[in-house]
């Protein structure tokens, strides 16, 4: 006899359902480990079961190219850094402060979040959305700027736009996955890379090598990358809607964010992501024009900058199931001992080794560098109380990119120091690498054994109901 398919719609099976998390008594937040504890006449349809369906890998797939294309207008000024420091009469020391810029409202829009607890009170989709439109409005603005104090203005304008872009995108995000999130969240997080290196690439074709050093070029880089974030800006409000195992909303309250704090697991993810935003973001600021200045020739330089960016996309997506599978905190240590050692090596490779030695350790970093960024992401949105989870992901960013400023600012001054240069800039970043290490490390004892170590397919199931 044909076995009849059970759903939720049967009362008695709401009650066998509530069997699957202890903690929250909702199938939609349960581990997929769990269904096993209900006989076998009972069947979970697999959104219900919090397995991952056919839309929730296109609802993936559209934010992680809304991402991408918003992201085009972040890293921007390092392709045309040369024009920026002559229009506006500034060394090239002080070059760096057009990305520090970013960075810095980056930050200040991230803690306003935090503090409004804005995430977890609007609409995520439509954060995105406004968010996407004001990094036009603030990219097209550099093309009036006069003075370096207004174009600094536009470029901190630019990251507080992209505070509203990245992380309600990783919210989003997660009312679409329970199982699978890590693998999600990678897809997610591995689009700012080609995102972040759409600029080199656009600078990298042919005969096109002295443009950029022009108004022309300016004009024209600004132009691409504020259409393609027009239509970054319009696909989570079009094209996506929140997912079925949607967060529960939370009022504004001031010891919201003391309960984040007094999360020592959460707290822990959260220094360990500051550690890798040190690492990867003095990478991605500096990689071209280390490479154009005393490696390569400026178009070979910009392609392989725009390679050795990009792969981290690649690496998110062959790698983004090791950390569901074996654990973030490992992951993340494996990856940031790699890098470590690449930070250390780099320069010297540069500036002693042939050209093709240097590309495939820069193309190496680059694909080591990233993967392990949404392990943090989605460890916070498994550590923290469902009705916080947008708040603790603005926090765990907004941390994060307050350690890139000094990193950013650092590894330009160490480079100009002749005793030391080039060889020796990017091994500034090795502090950031070995923070990292040494935090995940802790929070993987912390979390062992009955968590294996922030898996979600783990027996705790606070990570889960939390996420």
């Amino acid at each position: 006899m044909q076995q009849r398919k059970r759903t939720l719609t049967d009362p008695e099976d709401k009650a066998a359902a509530a069997k699957m998390d202890p903690v929250t008594a909702s199938p939609l937040l349960a581990p997929s480990a769990a269904i096993a504890e209900i006989d076998d006449d009972f069947v979970l349809e697999p959104e219900k079961a919090g397995l991952p369906t056919a839309r929730s890998w296109c609802a993936c797939a559209t934010l992680s190219l809304s991402v991408l294309l918003c992201m085009s207008t972040w890293l921007s000024s390092s392709v045309v850094l040369q024009y920026l420091v002559d229009a506006f009469s500034v060394s090239e020391g002080h070059g760096s402060f057009f990305t520090i810029a970013v960075q810095l409202g980056f930050v200040a829009c991230c803690l306003a979040q935090a503090g409004t607890q804005l995430p977890d009170r609007a609409n995520c989709r439509w954060l995105m959305c406004f968010g996407g439109l004001l990094a036009v409005a603030a990219n097209l603005a550099m093309l009036a700027c006069r003075a370096f104090w207004q174009a600094l203005l536009a470029r901190f304008a630019t990251g507080v736009a992209m505070a509203l872009v990245y992380p309600p995108a990783t919210k989003v995000l997660a009312t679409w996955f329970v199982a699978k999130r890590g693998l999600a969240m990678s897809f997610l997080v591995g689009a700012i890379a080609p995102g972040s290196g759409l600029a080199n690439l656009v600078k990298a074709v042919p005969g096109s090598a002295e443009l950029w050093a022009t108004r022309r070029g300016f004009v024209l880089l600004t132009l691409a990358t504020s259409g393609a974030t027009v239509v970054g800006a319009a696909l989570p409000v079009l094209f996506v809607a929140d997912g079925p195992f949607a967060l529960p909303p939370s009022t504004f309250k001031v010891e919201n964010l003391a309960r984040i704090a007094g999360n020592k697991k959460a707290v822990l993810a959260i220094l360990g992501y500051m550690g890798h935003s040190w690492e990867l973001y003095g990478a991605w600021s500096w990689l071209p024009h280390f490479l154009g200045s005393e490696v390569f020739e400026p178009q070979a330089a910009a392609l392989l900058s725009f390679a050795a960016i990009a792969v981290g996309a690649v690496s998110c997506v062959a790698l983004g199931d090791c950390g569901d599978r074996y654990g973030r905190c490992k992951m993340c240590v494996a990856c940031s001992l790699v890098s470590l050692a690449c930070d250390a090596s780099v320069g010297a490779v540069g500036e002693s080794a042939p050209g093709w030695a240097t590309a495939v350790l820069v193309v190496a970093w680059g694909f080591f560098l990233v993967p392990d960024s949404p392990q943090y992401t989605t460890s916070v949105t498994e550590l923290v109380e469902p009705e916080l989870v947008g708040t603790a992901l603005v926090v765990n960013q907004a941390l994060g990119f307050v350690a890139t400023i000094p990193a950013i600012f650092l590894v330009n001054q160490v480079a100009g120091v002749g005793a030391i240069g080039w060889r020796f800039a990017f091994a500034s970043l090795a502090p950031g690498a070995l923070l990292a290490v040494a935090f995940m490390e802790r929070l993987d004892r912390l979390a062992a054994p009955k968590a294996a170590a922030l898996a979600p397919d783990s027996d705790d199931r606070r990570f889960v109901a939390a996420a």
